[in-house]
């Protein structure tokens, strides 16, 4: 009963420092998730504002960049595939509540928005093109299935893709 009562009461939104300091003490991540409320997340565990401070500061440690860097694209991706409407990921960046515009030009949390919103434009523009929406498709699907079926690992990926070098000051999205 202690111990229950105590797991619920220490659920809560954990300070960059307790993170940080989780990460130097290497605690186990199904803990850490527990402790921050995110083992139950599912389908919104990318939209939990928790997770996205987890992977702060995981980038900031050279032992978890990689997977970090990992997180971080998979995030965009899923933003891509949900469609999820920039003016969302807008407001989610707070960058509407910004009060001169001159500063949002030095905001990091700018340029990853502009980033998420070409690639989204991109993959949209492209798959609705008729001639080529069925070979984006295709071509899609032909990767993917080569990639499994080779047994190629995400970090393997990353390599052949040369994103494997990807540091947070590459992507402003994880370094406020």
């Amino acid at each position: 009963m202690t111990e229950k009562l105590k797991a619920v009461i220490m659920r809560w939104d954990a300070k960059p420092k307790t993170i940080k300091r989780w990460l130097q003490k290497e605690k186990n991540p199904v803990w850490a998730f527990h402790r921050m409320d995110l083992e139950n997340a599912g389908d919104d565990l990318f939209e939990k504002k928790q997770f996205k401070k987890l992977i702060q500061q995981a980038k900031r440690n050279p032992e978890t960049t990689s997977l970090a860097t990992h997180l971080q694209g998979e995030l965009t991706q899923y933003w891509i595939t949900m469609k999820k409407d920039p003016g969302e990921i807008y407001r989610k960046f707070q960058l509407d509540e910004i009060q001169s515009k001159k500063d949002i030009f030095n905001k990091p949390e700018f340029a990853a928005w502009v980033n998420y919103a070409d690639q989204l434009n991109f993959t949209l523009a492209v798959k609705k093109l008729d001639g080529t929406r069925n070979v984006a498709n295709s071509v899609e699907d032909d990767v993917l299935r080569f990639w499994v079926k080779s047994g190629k690992t995400p970090d393997k990926t990353l390599v052949d893709l040369r994103l494997d070098k990807i540091t947070s000051m590459d992507n402003p999205m994880w370094n406020p």
